[in-house]
């Protein structure tokens, strides 16, 4: 971290408190801020985001499962930016000019195209987590989507949509090019849901985060393909969400 005292990052209420930390600070390794082998000292980072340190504990638990961070033992324990540097794709899925725009998504693509992609990409994604994941109890990604089902549900969450949620499944896929779809897809998707989304769809939304959790743990690759299924028609038939895409306004 760095001694001078100077705050770099900027709190903000658009997402879980832990996500938005754990963003800023990835963006901070991107962009060179924190450096390979930097200390990341829980105590100074509550206090520059305002938060408990069982919050920034949360995080370093995130950006660990993430592979951002490596936790050491002894005297000089504690977090540290992982020694081996970035790769060019972890940067580019940091970058601000990733993923295309949600307007050109729209006037490209139909409703429908969009929801059968969705289908097809996050079933894979999911398929691949519970193959990878399922029936491991030592797991850091399980318990890491354990946990967020259960904030979402219970309303510790402060992101209005869990999109926390697909961003963690997205990691947990050993490749790296599904996992980048994966991510891309879901920003897309929030942009939608900011403008049409509403509370209701968002509660059913995270119950139907758990049946897609449980359908994971259970390995059960037809459960993992209708909860998936069931998820994305939820966001096919929200009013508001087709005039974004590109059947509607070519109807109007």
């Amino acid at each position: 971290m760095s001694d001078s005292g100077d705050n770099l990052f900027t709190p903000s209420m658009l997402k879980s408190v832990e996500d938005q930390i754990a963003e800023q600070l990835i963006k901070a390794v991107v962009t060179g801020k924190l450096k390979t082998g930097d200390r990341l000292v829980a105590s100074d980072l509550a206090l520059q985001f305002g938060v408990c340190r069982s919050t920034i504990v949360s995080v370093m638990q995130l950006l660990a499962a993430l592979g951002v961070v490596q936790t050491k033992r002894g005297p000089k324990g504690g977090s540290y930016i992982k020694e081996s540097p970035l790769d060019d794709s972890f940067r580019e899925r940091f970058s601000d000019s990733y993923p295309p725009s949600i307007e050109i998504i729209a006037k490209s693509i139909t409703l429908e195209e969009f929801c059968q992609f969705r289908v097809l990409l996050e079933t894979e994604g999911c398929v691949r987590c519970a193959r990878e994941h399922a029936g491991n109890r030592e797991s850091a990604f399980m318990d890491l989507l354990a946990q967020n089902v259960e904030d979402g549900l219970t309303g510790r969450l402060s992101d209005k949509y869990n999109i926390s949620f697909h961003t963690i499944l997205a990691r947990g896929c050993s490749n790296r090019l599904l996992s980048r779809g994966l991510e891309s897809l879901d920003k897309v998707v929030q942009s939608v849901l900011e403008e049409n989304g509403s509370d209701e769809m968002v509660r059913k939304g995270k119950l139907q985060h758990k049946k897609i959790f449980e359908a994971i743990q259970s390995g059960d690759e037809e459960a993992i393909r209708q909860a998936v299924i069931d998820h994305v028609a939820l966001f096919r038939e929200s009013p508001g969400v087709a005039c974004m895409f590109a059947d509607k306004a070519a109807s109007s």
